[in-house]
C-alpha cells in the first residue's frame, strides 16, 4: 500500500516537471530574445546570461533520469524566483542601467 502511494507520488511529481520543462523553454527563448538586442544594457545582458545558463542547467537536471525526484522537487519549487528574474532584467532594459 505505501509502496503504490509513493509511486503514485512519483508519477505525479514527474508529470509536474514535465509541465515544468516546457514553461523552462518557453523562459529560455524570452530571455534569448531579450539578449538578441544590440542596445541592451551591460548588467542586463549579463543577468541574461546567468539566467539562460541556470535555466538550461535545470532543464538538464529535470531531463536527467539519474537525479533524485525529492532534489527535482525543490528546484520545481523555486523556479518561481527565477521566472520573476526575466521581469527583473525587462526592467534593466528599460531604465538603461548599465553599471
Amino acid at each position: 500500500m505505501v509502496m503504490c502511494q509513493k509511486s503514485k507520488i512519483d508519477i505525479a511529481a514527474q508529470l509536474a516537471i514535465s509541465d515544468e520543462i516546457e514553461t523552462i523553454n518557453e523562459n529560455i527563448e524570452i530571455v534569448a530574445s531579450l539578449l538578441k538586442d544590440v542596445n541592451i544594457p551591460f548588467l542586463a545582458g549579463k543577468n541574461g546570461q546567468e539566467l539562460l545558463a541556470m535555466f538550461i542547467q535545470i532543464k538538464n537536471i529535470f531531463k536527467n533520469k539519474n537525479e533524485k525526484i525529492e532534489k527535482k522537487m525543490i528546484i520545481l519549487q523555486k523556479l518561481p524566483l527565477l521566472y520573476l528574474q526575466i521581469s527583473f532584467i525587462k526592467q534593466q532594459i528599460k531604465s538603461g542601467v548599465s553599471a
